[in-house]
């Protein structure tokens, strides 16, 4: 648990993950995002038109390296030491 404190003394201490619901003429889109606490850049995401387990760990393990950018749809920013 943070208890609520939402900052990191350095990279990849903490992230923190938000899903969002975006209204289109189709239908809703489903947003999940994955942000590290320290420089507050968005590390993983993944969108879907459910929100589902599946929507949630794609954006995880889009920042865990488990996806690359070959034609998946997909960027991975590359993981820091």
């Amino acid at each position: 648990m943070v208890n609520r404190q939402f900052t990191a003394p350095a990279p990849n201490q903490l992230w923190v993950a938000d899903i969002s619901r975006i209204a289109t003429g189709e239908g809703p889109l489903w947003l999940a995002s994955v942000r590290d606490a320290f420089s507050r850049r968005v590390v993983g995401w993944k969108a879907s038109d459910r929100a589902d387990t599946e929507l949630v760990l794609g954006a995880l393990e889009m920042r865990c390296g488990a996806a690359t950018s070959s034609g998946s749809g997909w960027y991975s920013t590359p993981t820091t030491p």
